[in-house]
């Protein structure tokens, strides 16, 4: 993994890359079962399947696996189920190393890193996130998850959790919907 080049891809900001790593060592996972059971009947969903791990792992400077994925997509466009076979088990393989050696790498960070710990979010600042969240203002809800993440809490941290999750994959409407709530 080139993690230099990674880092990067975000400005050298770790607090940009580390959530991205967090991301590909928890969804990768799930990826990969789906392309074990790999078969000329599902080759076009493989195609798809394969072609998201390309991007995930370029994304974070995995670019090997990135290599990889983009030679069985190529193969699997093409037909070529034996291609596939051939070379999937490796790409598998090295996929789960990398998630593996990454979830290694975030234990020894957290140790090292520890957050400090409060009873629960900030209700003002989730009322701002609520209503960049209700306006599309981004920057404002980069801003506000970012001054979530600062801190564990004892008591919403499945709340924050949940919110970066949603707004990652671009659900501000579900985001916004749920902070009503605070």
């Amino acid at each position: 993994m080139d993690t230099k080049k990674g880092l990067s891809l975000y400005s050298d900001e770790l607090d940009i890359y580390i959530p991205m790593l967090r991301s590909y060592a928890k969804y990768t996972p799930g990826t990969l079962e789906k392309l074990r059971p790999v078969s000329a009947e599902n080759l076009s969903d493989y195609v798809i399947t394969v072609h998201g791990l390309k991007g995930s792992s370029a994304g974070i400077g995995a670019e090997a696996v990135r290599a990889q994925a983009m030679e069985l997509e190529n193969i699997s466009r093409a037909g070529d189920f034996q291609g596939v076979l051939s070379r999937n088990g490796k790409l598998i393989a090295d996929t789960e190393a990398i998630v593996g050696n990454i979830k290694a790498w975030i234990r020894d960070y957290d140790s090292k890193n520890a957050k400090p710990r409060l009873k629960a979010p900030d209700r003002e600042l989730l009322a701002k996130l609520k209503t960049c969240c209700e306006n599309y203002n981004m920057n404002g809800i980069d801003a506000a998850i970012k001054e979530l993440n600062k801190n564990d809490y004892e008591e919403g941290g499945d709340l924050v959790a949940w919110l970066k999750e949603k707004i990652e994959i671009s659900e501000i409407d579900e985001a916004a919907a749920r902070l009503a709530d605070y």
